[in-house]
């Protein structure tokens, strides 16, 4: 009985410490994980301060040197949280960081990392920062740029080129009246801020997507010295969080490929501004040899011959791939790398050192000639808001028909707008005559003696007694006077007493109207405004900078076309931070000051 039960208790307890140190490690490695987070979520955090502290206008990171400020901001924070001294540290830090993404209200920039052979061979891996992706869109003749804001600028594109830059209530009232509206609606220009809203923020988290997921895997093409075991992938990110990421400049980073502690899985993570961070299930893979297969999250770990997913534009891979594991490299006879050189275009060849990289002229609304409306007749005359319409005599009318002299109806001198090129013609919806009291004269009556008639008003002893007695059925009007004529003394007292108006006689005084216009019903006198639109509301501009941007039809996105006079200045563009150490050589190639001999 003794031997069972001490078998019995032999089993509980090994059970019980493989359960105790299945636990420990566990426990362990989620401590290890928190610990991770909040390292990038400080760094995060760092750099979107530093983002938003150093607003210029509305763009927060309009320079170079602005942005690699938020970028060493970001790896300073991380690398003192994980305790990173030497170069090899810092060498392994880029690699778990693919992607460090920094948006700014006008675009963003990605930071990645980029690969170079120091003189032995070797090779080391630096980061690089992208020139400005900007959020655009083309439907029909039109291309949207998208701002983190509430503006845009949207060009149409065709015969002549035209752009409308403002809020979006502000463009939208300059093409509402388009006759493609489905192109205009497919940019979110409805009339409805919420399918603007809607439309920004598709093009917007779809661009940054594309971007991020990119240099995530070209990641891959040279992290496997590092991590060999591990592949790259954009993780799933809520989509409550890409809706951050385009409320204010911030950024967004990603810390993938390092071992958790129970010696199975690797981290995936990223955090936004410094916010909460997002955790990804972890990748597994199993050993082959002196080779490791891999597979991304959702598949078996305890299972053999994993096969990775299909990595997307950067690494074009056939699923089954073997990493080999290698082990990373010395980087020899290295020097402090040093920025120097003149940015601007007007420099000597001498002068150029690490500002290589040309930023090109961009086109803003100082570049442009604005054009607003102008009313003008078929003669080139500017005319003032109050004329209506235009007579084929030559005068000008106000909306009710009066004539309006010609020194007040013309602009000229210091009122005419005489840098508005485009004198079209606002004056082309006929006008015909239709009679108006203006056209009659009124003929009024005046007594004469065939309006009275002998008529025998009583009898005097037996003989009639007559007198002359108004028949004609007229009362009397001089119009000329304005004087009731031959009021009989009962008229009289009835018009004095108020019984009777002066308006009362007139009108019957009235023989009829004669027509003296000269005209005939329906004539073309004139034509009336047509344009619909107002005085001074902006009509359309042209580029006068004399300058092309990539943007430009002709150019389209062909740096080889562009000239020096349409670069700005240059940037540094020779894939190194101010004090990285670098091979001797590399800084020697640019002529780094201090590493001759």
């Amino acid at each position: 009985m003794s031997k069972y039960l001490l078998a019995f208790l032999s089993v509980v307890l090994i059970t019980f410490g493989i359960y105790s140190f299945t636990t420990d490690i566990n426990t362990a490695a989620e401590t290890k994980n928190s610990q991770y987070a909040s390292y990038l979520a400080a760094a995060t955090h760092d750099a979107a301060k530093e983002i938003q502290s150093e607003t210029t206008g509305n763009v927060s990171m309009p320079t170079a040197s602005d942005r690699e400020r938020v970028a060493n901001t970001f790896f300073n924070s991380l690398k003192l949280d994980f305790g990173y001294t030497t170069e090899e540290d810092m060498q392994k830090l880029h690699i778990y960081v693919p992607v460090l993404a920094m948006i700014d209200s006008d675009g963003y920039y990605i930071c990645f990392n980029q690969q170079y052979a120091d003189e032995a061979g070797h090779m080391a891996v630096t980061e690089s920062i992208t020139p400005i992706n900007t959020w655009t869109k083309q439907s029909g003749n039109y291309i949207a740029r998208y701002y983190l804001g509430n503006n845009l600028d949207v060009t149409e594109t065709g015969d002549t080129s035209q752009m409308y830059s403002g809020t979006y209530d502000f463009v939208y009232e300059q093409l509402k009246d388009s006759a493609d509206a489905d192109a205009l609606a497919s940019l979110g220009l409805t009339g409805k801020e919420e399918d603007f809203q809607e439309a920004k923020r598709s093009v917007i988290i779809e661009d940054i997507q594309q971007k991020i997921e990119y240099y995530i895997n070209q990641n891959n093409d040279f992290a496997a010295e590092y991590t060999p075991s591990y592949t790259f992938t954009m993780p799933q990110t809520d989509n409550d969080d890409w809706t951050r990421l385009i409320e204010n400049p911030t950024c967004i980073a990603f810390l993938q490929g390092i071992r958790v502690t129970n010696g199975r899985d690797y981290l995936n993570i990223y955090s936004i501004g410094g916010g909460e961070v997002k955790k990804q299930t972890v990748v597994g893979f199993t050993d082959s040899d002196t080779s490791k297969t891999y597979n991304t999250a959702g598949v078996d770990k305890n299972s053999d011959g994993y096969v990775p997913t299909s990595k997307a534009a950067a690494k074009d891979a056939s699923d089954g791939d073997t990493i080999v594991n290698k082990e990373p490299t010395a980087v020899e006879d290295l020097v402090p790398h040093k920025h120097w050189g003149n940015p601007s275009v007007t420099r000597s060849s001498d002068e150029i050192g690490c500002y290589t990289k040309p930023v090109y002229h961009v086109h803003t609304t100082e570049c442009y000639t604005r054009f607003n409306h102008r009313h003008f007749d078929q003669d080139g005359n500017e005319l003032n808001e109050s004329v209506e319409w235009v007579g084929t005599d030559g005068k000008y009318y106000d909306k009710n028909n009066r004539e309006i002299p010609k020194s007040l109806a013309v602009r000229s001198g210091v009122d005419a707008h005489a840098d508005y090129k485009r004198k079209v013609n606002c004056f082309k919806e006929e006008v015909h005559h239709t009679h108006t009291d203006a056209c009659y004269k009124i003929k009024y009556h005046k007594h004469t003696n065939s309006c009275y008639r002998e008529t025998v008003i009583s009898y005097k002893n037996g003989q009639p007694v007559t007198a002359k007695v108004l028949t004609c059925g007229y009362y009397a009007y001089d119009p000329d006077t304005d004087t009731l004529l031959d009021l009989t003394d009962e008229e009289q007292k009835a018009l004095d007493d108020g019984a009777l108006t002066r308006q009362y006689f007139i009108e019957r005084a009235i023989e009829g109207k004669e027509l003296v216009c000269g005209k005939t019903e329906g004539d073309l006198v004139g034509y009336r405004k047509s344009c619909n639109k107002k005085d001074g509301a902006f009509e359309s501009q042209e580029l006068a900078c004399g300058r092309h941007a990539l943007t430009d039809d002709e150019i389209s996105g062909d740096e080889s076309k562009m000239t020096v006079n349409d670069i700005d200045h240059y940037e540094i563009g020779c894939g190194y931070k101010n004090g990285q150490m670098v091979p001797k050589s590399v800084a020697e190639a640019i002529n780094q000051p201090g590493t001759g001999d």
